[in-house]
């Protein structure tokens, strides 16, 4: 049972890790977008790639929010 325990808790810090990288990861692509809003079609394939970054890093928030509850409990 302890066992179980400690896998569970491995688990859950690799949802942990996992969420901040693609924090990281977002941030990287926000700065790439900002940098080719200059020009249109690359602003819009920028403005839409960000987009879809902001939905994942949303569902990465919610992922990191059920691991940090699931530790503390």
């Amino acid at each position: 049972m302890e066992n179980m325990a400690e896998v569970k808790g491995e688990v859950r810090l690799s949802v942990l890790v996992w969420v901040d990288l693609g924090r990281r990861r977002v941030e990287e692509w926000r700065k790439w977008w900002l940098g080719c809003s200059g020009s249109a079609v690359a602003g819009g394939l920028g403005a839409v790639a960000l987009l879809w970054l902001e939905a994942w890093l949303w569902r990465c928030e919610s992922l990191k929010d059920w691991g940090e509850r699931e530790i503390r409990d």
